[in-house]
């Protein structure tokens, strides 16, 4: 079985979608997927996501679609777009976005230095990505019994500084990452274990049962999927596969924009497979393109380079 991670084109942020490069990018990466061996794709319902998979499907539709054709499916959540090929939207593949609320535990400033004061917190009643699966998570953001706000905004759980990382090696131990003072005081580990699970629920309908480290089949399969996503969601289900802390490709990988990451199965004993990764961030389509890589998911190289991200 072949599992191919593909993130999202240059992203809008502001309203999910993409870049104008972000569309160039989606383009030339289309005109390799019919080479890329896709099978069965799988989609994050963020638009940026959406928006690139639309133009792999029109590809691989033959021109029946057209991208803005795809999408409008895509946002219908319709299946049956491409004959042959299984096309679902999956929630469980968004951006991986766990908020950490440091405000009580001052000792994360270290790890969330930037870290500002909360004037606007969510609104409780509209459902935010904080609260994709649990709406009680937005409580650690609202006013106290008092009226009193949270002192600090929410962080994304895993964007911490090196230094911090340099002094907490627990957060790249297989297990040890759970028993961090940033696990403890967030739901990363509720959240990894709910993707991770239901992503193994997937891949148990292609035949591919997790058992601890590895995986047992009875009949396994060598059809391809793909899955666009983020870089978050993707680094995530990596460390899954690769059964290692999720801190490690959090912090140490940036896929760029459009790459295309993939992973194999290897069954050197009958019944038992692990995933093996062939390539990780390929943007050789861009290359071919002409395309300059976007900086979209990277911190500065410099630290001097102050137009990029800090």
């Amino acid at each position: 079985m072949r599992i191919l991670f593909i993130r999202h084109g240059d992203p809008d942020y502001k309203h999910d979608t993409l870049t104008e490069k972000g569309a160039r990018e989606a383009a030339a990466l289309s005109k390799t997927a019919a080479d890329l061996g896709i099978g069965d794709i799988f989609v994050s319902p963020m638009g940026r996501a959406m928006r690139t998979a639309s133009y792999s499907i029109s590809a691989l539709s033959g021109g029946a679609l057209t991208p803005e054709e795809a999408y409008e499916a895509l946002l219908r959540r319709q299946r049956d777009i491409l004959p042959g090929r299984r096309v679902e939207v999956r929630d469980s593949v968004m951006e991986f976005l766990t908020m950490m609320n440091v405000n009580g535990n001052p000792e994360l400033l270290k790890a969330y230095p930037n870290s500002k004061p909360m004037k606007n917190p969510p609104d409780p009643d509209i459902p935010t990505l904080v609260t994709r699966y649990r709406p009680s998570d937005l409580a650690q953001f609202m006013p106290d019994a008092d009226g009193r706000l949270p002192e600090y905004a929410p962080r994304i759980a895993w964007d911490i500084v090196p230094s911090y990382m340099a002094d907490h090696p627990e957060l790249f131990e297989r297990t040890g990452w759970r028993e961090s003072l940033i696990s403890k005081t967030n739901d990363l580990p509720f959240y990894y274990d709910l993707v991770t699970e239901q992503f193994d629920s997937l891949l148990s309908e292609y035949g591919y049962r997790r058992d601890g480290l590895v995986y047992r089949t009875d009949l396994g399969t060598d059809r391809t999927i793909a899955v666009f996503c983020h870089l978050g969601a993707a680094s995530v289900l990596i460390s899954h596969l690769m059964n290692t802390s999720p801190f490690v490709f959090l912090q140490g990988m940036s896929l760029l924009t459009t790459s295309v990451s993939e992973f194999v199965t290897e069954e050197r004993q009958k019944g038992t497979a692990v995933f093996r990764a062939l390539r990780l961030g390929d943007i050789s389509h861009l290359y071919m393109a002409g395309e300059k890589p976007s900086f979209a998911g990277r911190f500065c190289e410099l630290f001097e380079n102050e137009d990029e991200r800090h």
